[in-house]
């Protein structure tokens, strides 16, 4: 299986044509009753194929196993004289349509499948295709051979016959059905002649000069039904080809009127093309009785200098072009080499070196007949051998018609190839080549007919092994295309305002199922709940504290004893990345509780302020400022300026619960709004929509917050609680708590001035001065203290503690209450009629509004436009490869056992099994066809 590059499967290499170097073998010598001799090979009507295939008629090459036709074309006659003269076998009379007829009917559907294929444009969407290309430097002889093997004739003029890439397409139909070819301009490439020298890189094999590319564009140009008519319709083809920037219709009216040989378009014709090469391409099908079938693509010929320094950019023009059709995988690669010039200065020779494609080459040599005689064959013994620039493939000879034979219009390519065999015939070739290797396997790799039916061989194996891969990377990308503009909302249409409407209406249920926090919605809900036990916190901390220990004036602060300080009340400290809070009651010690928040989780910004803390002399000047005529009672207004004070900072945890209340809000529309209309991106109602969501929400916070700074005015300007029960039992405990930590505080005082008066000695050992402190603190007794001139005082702080621990219950409560039953259902319940009106999908114009707001962008038409068109060029291949399939259920069988085999094989791994056991497949494949 062709898991690894370094150990591929060779469909061609595995083939039983395949064998090279030039090696006898007699085994593959099969005689037919007395005629067989040792140095003539007469076929029935057809040049023998390589030797290998002589084995089994029945077996070997049985791609046409469904016409009986094709294995009488196979059937041997060998005529053999003595081999003392050591001459070669003779090469029996070229018969081109019996050559042809050879190639069966699977070889036919194979091609034509791929042909069908290319012309679906698939080629856009998918890996390269199989294909040969044919190559070699100019003046090699490359159009002359292309000539042989399509039976066409090709334009020359102007120095080279190809300026652009030629991709033919040869197929066989049925012998009562006429000759017929299409030619049509396909367009990959824009030209832009500012290019050609400001984007020169010849470090680059992408660089193509002037061309760059585009979205392919097929032209039809013209069709014809007679063949001598396709060399002038190829001239004006490649005439548009090289000329972008003028309509081809001019060159179709020309096309048809006038032929480019006329002396009436002579200006036309010798007037200077715009580029003198192209990598756009001229597709030419051709159909007809005995036609080989075969696929492949003519390249211009490689060039190693320009003629001129400006066109130097065409030599890398030139050669990139070549590596962008070699270097896919799928390819098969014909070489062309003049036998009139060194093999060692061929140029695409080099390219294919560096590629590192050389076995998936095969050579052609031409013009034999200009070397003859000239005592310069030593070389090309040595290439036809293997010994010097090897190709895994090995090579052919073909001999093609001189250059005045070619501009003879009326020589027929039958005359052609009748001289080709008569040239191979011939005793002074027989001499010079006939010590080469075995004698029927060189037969085997002479003359164009032979070429032609080891590529269509070559081909045909290799179209087989890769239609799986094909089969299965149309079906996947097709899936993605359809699943890619599954996501693509419709165009606008009739119902585009009932459609608008669907998508309110599906915000609002969702908006609606998150704030409610409905099974499997609860994310926005449960981290709305964190939020409020923060603020809950925030709020509480902020509770009013009491300093017990009363300062004197006079006392120096260098001898005074330490402050008791009142315990720090609880306090929350807010950061971006935690939240700490430290609760400290003043009846316990200190303990600190930490939570470390979820790194998303929301959090209050840095508190400015802290829980207010009241001396005692700070609570006796207030009392005493508000005193009526030495009445021994406390005005009302002393509990309001207490309260007011210990609540005024309140609006702090309260606007940023807000805060982080409307982020989490944002978030949320943001995110359903994204779900709602997101396939709706490229539309002007997208648009729309984010700045109406935008806008609603700001607008509902905005009433909340006025909301919310309402009920925190009445709890900062007014006194209020009609629950007194509980309000006793809060001012209870408060009073117990300060009256405790006051006569601590009063003791240690007491203490402390009995050590300064000297009445109270305790001794140097500083862990006995603890121990001793300790011990005559609980001796103080409440007579030593006395009545505590601060009693009315810590009396009154306990009510505004106790009225605290009402209030900000009561502030807690109203404001979670105030959101969860306003600002949530606003949110959701107001979205239908904030939509609605924001996009003015009310009254006259609604439906056309609703249609203006579908209308797609340029972008997204293009994005449409593009997978439709790649929808229907898949679903087109996809019909054609199931077609194949139902045309031949036995080549569909061949094609699954190749896909079996290449379950676990990787696409880019191209192309050929090395394994005996692979190869027996390959053989097996090649008989279903």
């Amino acid at each position: 299986m062709r898991s690894t590059r370094g150990s591929t499967f060779d469909p061609i290499r595995s083939s039983p044509f395949y064998q090279h170097p030039l090696t006898p073998n007699s085994q593959d010598v099969v005689g037919s009753g007395d005629t067989a001799r040792t140095s003539d090979i007469v076929m029935n009507g057809t040049n023998v194929g390589y030797n290998t295939a002589m084995q089994d008629s029945h077996q070997v090459l049985s791609l046409g196993i469904d016409s009986p036709e094709y294995a009488k074309g196979f059937s041997l006659e060998y005529e053999r004289e003595s081999t003392t003269n050591g001459h070669a076998a003779s090469v029996p009379p070229a018969s081109s349509s019996r050559s042809l007829e050879q190639l069966g009917r699977g070889i036919k559907q194979l091609v034509d499948i791929v042909t069908e294929l290319r012309q679906t444009g698939v080629e856009e969407v998918i890996k390269p295709l199989p294909k040969i290309v044919v190559v070699g430097d100019q003046s090699t002889g490359k159009s002359s051979l292309i000539e042989g093997l399509s039976e066409l004739k090709v334009p020359r003029s102007e120095g080279k016959c190809t300026s652009c890439p030629l991709e033919i397409s040869i197929t066989q139909n049925e012998k009562d059905e006429v000759w017929k070819c299409s030619v049509v301009l396909v367009k990959h490439f824009a030209y832009d002649p500012g290019l050609m020298k400001t984007s020169r890189s010849s470090s680059s094999n992408e660089y193509l000069g002037p061309w760059t590319p585009w979205n392919a564009e097929e032209t039809p140009f013209k069709t014809v039904n007679r063949k001598d008519d396709l060399e002038n319709v190829l001239y004006w083809a490649q005439k548009a080809t090289l000329n972008p920037m003028v309509e081809p219709e001019k060159y179709i009216t020309l096309c048809d009127t006038c032929n480019y040989r006329d002396e009436a378009v002579k200006d036309i014709v010798t007037h200077t093309n715009a580029a003198k090469f192209s990598p756009n391409v001229v597709r030419v099908n051709i159909c007809g009785p005995n036609l080989p079938n075969l696929s492949f693509v003519d390249l211009p010929g490689v060039i190693s200098t320009a003629d001129n320094g400006e066109e130097d950019y065409l030599v890398d023009v030139v050669k990139n072009l070549m590596i962008r059709y070699i270097r896919p995988k799928s390819t098969l690669i014909l070489l062309t080499l003049s036998m009139t010039a060194d093999a060692a200065t061929s140029t695409a020779y080099s390219i294919i070196r560096q590629q590192k494609k050389e076995d998936v080459t095969i050579g052609v040599l031409t013009k034999p007949d200009r070397v003859l005689g000239t005592g310069a064959l030593k070389q090309w013994e040595e290439i036809m051998t293997g010994q010097k620039f090897p190709l895994r493939r090995g090579y052919f000879i073909c001999k093609q018609p001189s250059q005045s034979e070619l501009l003879d219009r009326s020589y027929t390519h039958e005359q052609a190839r009748f001289k080709e065999t008569e040239f191979f015939n011939k005793q002074e070739w027989r001499q010079a080549f006939g010590h080469i290797g075995d004698p029927i396997d060189q037969v085997a790799r002479y003359g164009t007919v032979n070429l032609q039916t080891a590529l269509s061989q070559h081909l045909s194996e290799l179209i087989l092994y890769e239609l799986p891969y094909i089969t299965e990377q149309v079906a996947t990308r097709l899936q993605t295309v359809e699943e890619e503009l599954e996501r693509l909302p419709k165009p606008p249409d009739e119902n585009s305002l009932m459609l608008i409407f669907g998508r309110i209406d599906f915000l609002h249920n969702q908006l609606n199922k998150h704030v409610d926090g409905s099974r499997g919605y609860t994310h926005f809900r449960s981290r709305w709940l964190k939020i409020s036990k923060v603020f809950q916190k925030a709020v509480t901390a902020l509770r009013p504290g009491l300093i017990v220990r009363d300062i004197q004036p006079h006392r120096s602060p260098a001898k005074r004893a330490p402050e008791q300080q009142t315990p720090t009340p609880k306090r929350v400290r807010y950061s971006s990345e935690r939240i700490e809070i430290d609760i400290e009651e003043e009846e316990q010690s200190p303990v600190r509780m930490r939570r470390a928040v979820e790194p998303d989780e929301l959090s209050f910004p840095p508190a400015r302020h802290q829980a207010k803390k009241f001396t005692i002399r700070e609570i006796k000047r207030i009392i005493d400022e508000t005193a009526m005529n030495g009445l021994n009672i406390v005005d009302p207004m002393v509990y309001h300026t207490l309260i007011t004070e210990s609540v005024q900072h309140w609006d702090e945890p309260l606007t940023h619960f807000l805060s982080v209340t409307a982020e989490l809000i944002k978030k949320l529309l943001t995110e359903q709004v994204d779900q709602a209309f997101g396939n709706y991106r490229l539309t002007p109602l997208f648009d729309k929509v984010k700045l109406i969501s935008e806008e609603y929400q700001n607008n509902l916070i905005e009433e909340q917050r006025e909301d919310l700074m309402k009920l925190y005015y009445l709890e900062s300007h007014q006194a209020w609680f009609s629950n007194e029960k509980d309000h006793a039992n809060e001012c209870q405990k408060s009073l117990a708590q300060f009256l405790e930590m006051r006569r601590n505080a009063r003791a240690e005082q007491f203490i402390d001035d009995q050590i300064r008066k000297g009445e109270l000695r305790l001794k140097n050992d500083q862990q006995q001065i603890e121990s001793q402190k300790v011990a005559a603190l609980k001796k103080v007794s409440d007579e030593q203290l006395g009545d505590d001139p601060y009693l009315k005082q810590i009396e009154v702080m306990a009510h505004v503690r106790a009225y605290y621990a009402i209030a900000h219950k009561r502030f807690i409560d109203n404001i979670c209450m105030s959101i969860m039953g306003t600002l949530f259902v606003r949110l959701g319940e107001g979205v239908r009629e904030a939509f609605t009106e924001g996009l003015g999908l009310l009254g006259e114009e609604a439906s056309a509004n609703s249609k203006a707001l579908l209308t797609e962008n340029s972008e997204r038409e293009k994005l449409r436009a593009k997978l439709s068109r790649q929808k229907g060029i898949l679903e087109s291949a996809q019909e054609k490869l199931g077609s194949l399939r139902d045309a031949n259920p036995a080549l569909a069988l061949a094609v699954d056992e190749r896909q079996v085999e290449a379950i676990s094989v990787k696409e880019e791994d191209f192309f050929l099994p090395e394994s005996p056991s692979e190869r027996t497949v390959a053989r097996r494949s090649a008989r279903y066809l």
